[in-house]
């Protein structure tokens, strides 16, 4: 079993083959883990892999959905793909990921092809240095907690520009910035669905204390076409509600010449006390 520090090759930890009973096989590399159980991006990886198996040359994958229902071992699992509905223009696919009999995820992705129609773009890239100006970064805390990291973070590259210090208590629940895969692997959808949700909570931002936020459901909109690059994308998140032990949270991958290229929303539950929006008393929040 490989350390949880080790580097691993994305198209590897996202594999899956046929064997010919229409079901996807593979297995949960624990270089991709986010706590007591997988990163929920790496499974969304996964199944967007699984996704792209099954579309038409002439669809693209516009949205994906994962609903998270217990946590994962590392090892095998299954992927199975349920055509909802074809047609010549969109396919629609309910997909389970299964571990030794239990449903790890339930997800429904569509395919479709583009079509001619009005555009217009009110969204706009946050204002911040290039990628190349920003120096990379480790997952990190303020001082006092940075030795957590989850494994996940250690494939992934960190550029960070955007938002205030993890458990700072800032104003905002705002976090981001330059982020792109450790083996500059080229952006694709697969590649996107980790990224999008690859970086810290945006809620950290505004706590003190540090909260477990384990993923609920999440949403991935394509957007554009993405450039086949292995530049880092600069990534934004924002959570705007926390209520009755839930928070939300919106992301945004963003090519470096201001394309809005994937979109994403997650609801998660916040396990973190409620004093957690105030500062400690004396000393560094742990």
């Amino acid at each position: 079993m490989p350390e949880p520090h080790e580097p691993s090759r994305f198209d590897d930890a996202i594999a899956l083959a046929a064997n010919g009973d229409g079901v996807l096989r593979g297995s949960l590399d624990p270089r991709w883990w986010g706590g007591a159980g997988p990163h929920g991006g790496y499974l969304a990886a996964i199944i967007v892999r699984a996704s792209l198996t099954e579309a038409d040359r002439r669809q693209k994958l516009r949205s994906v959905t994962l609903h998270y229902l217990q946590a994962a071992q590392p090892g095998p699992i299954e992927v199975d793909r349920d055509p909802v509905r074809r047609t010549r223009t969109s396919t629609t696919l309910r997909l389970t990921m299964v571990q030794h009999g239990a449903v790890i995820v339930v997800a429904v992705a569509t395919m479709l092809a583009g079509r001619a129609g009005p555009e217009f773009d009110d969204v706009v890239m946050p204002d911040v240095p290039a990628a190349d100006l920003t120096p990379v970064d480790k997952f990190r805390f303020r001082r006092g907690v940075s030795d957590f990291a989850p494994a996940f973070s250690n494939q992934l590259e960190y550029r960070p520009c955007i938002g205030p210090e993890p458990l700072s208590g800032g104003e905002e629940a705002i976090a981001g910035g330059w982020l792109r895969l450790r083996d500059e692997r080229s952006l694709d959808e697969p590649a996107a669905a980790v990224l999008v949700d690859g970086w810290w909570p945006a809620v950290w931002s505004r706590l003190w204390q540090l909260p477990r936020i384990p993923t609920v459901d999440l949403t991935i909109h394509f957007r554009r076409p993405l450039p086949a690059t292995n530049s880092p994308v600069l990534a934004v998140f924002r959570s705007k509600a926390a209520a009755g032990g839930f928070v939300d949270e919106d992301g945004e991958l963003w090519s470096p010449d201001g394309q809005l290229l994937v979109q994403s929303r997650q609801l998660a539950v916040l396990v973190a006390p409620p004093d957690a929006l105030e500062p400690p008393a004396s000393g560094p929040a742990r």
